[in-house]
C-alpha cells in the first residue's frame, strides 16, 4: 500500500511541477485531492473558479501514463478547445499527445485527435463519433453524475 502511495505522490508531483514549469500556475493542495479523488472513481465536485481544468490534470496524467487513452467530457466546444489549448503544454511537457474533438470536424481529423493520449470534447460528440464511424476511443471512460 505504502508503494503505490508513494508512487501517486510522486506522479502528483510531476503534474504539478510541470504545470508550474509550463503554465506558471501551481495546484492547490485542495485540487491534488480532488483528482486523486476524480482517479479513485470518486466525484468530486468543485464550484467554478476553483480550478476543475487544472485539479483534471491529475487524474488525466496518472490514467494516460499507465497507457489508457483519456477522454475528458466538458459542457461544450469552446470549453474542449479552451481546456485543450490551455493544458496541452503540461501533458507535452510530460511526453502525452493532446487531442480536441469538436462539432463539424471531418472524420479523418477526429480520428487523428482519437490517436492521441488525451482527448477533450464534449460527450455529445465522442458519442456521436462512436456511432457515427463505429469507432471507439479506446479504453477512454466517460462518467456522469448522477
Amino acid at each position: 500500500m505504502f508503494g503505490r502511495l508513494s508512487r501517486l505522490s510522486r506522479e502528483c508531483g510531476r503534474v504539478r511541477d510541470a504545470a508550474a514549469h509550463s503554465l506558471g500556475l501551481r495546484h492547490y493542495d485542495v485540487q491534488i485531492r480532488g483528482g486523486l479523488a476524480m482517479h479513485a472513481g470518486q466525484i468530486a465536485e468543485m464550484q467554478t473558479g476553483e480550478g476543475k481544468t487544472l485539479t483534471a490534470t491529475i487524474p488525466a496524467y496518472l490514467q494516460a501514463s499507465a497507457g489508457r487513452h483519456v477522454m475528458i467530457a466538458t459542457a461544450n466546444d469552446y470549453l474542449a478547445e479552451r481546456d485543450a489549448n490551455g493544458m496541452r503544454p503540461v501533458f507535452e511537457s510530460l511526453g502525452l499527445s493532446v487531442g480536441c474533438i469538436l462539432a463539424g470536424q471531418p472524420r479523418s481529423e477526429r480520428q487523428q485527435h482519437y490517436q492521441c493520449d488525451i482527448v477533450y470534447g464534449t460527450a455529445k460528440s465522442s458519442g456521436s463519433t462512436t456511432f457515427a464511424t463505429g469507432s471507439k476511443c479506446g479504453d477512454a471512460r466517460i462518467r456522469a453524475g448522477p
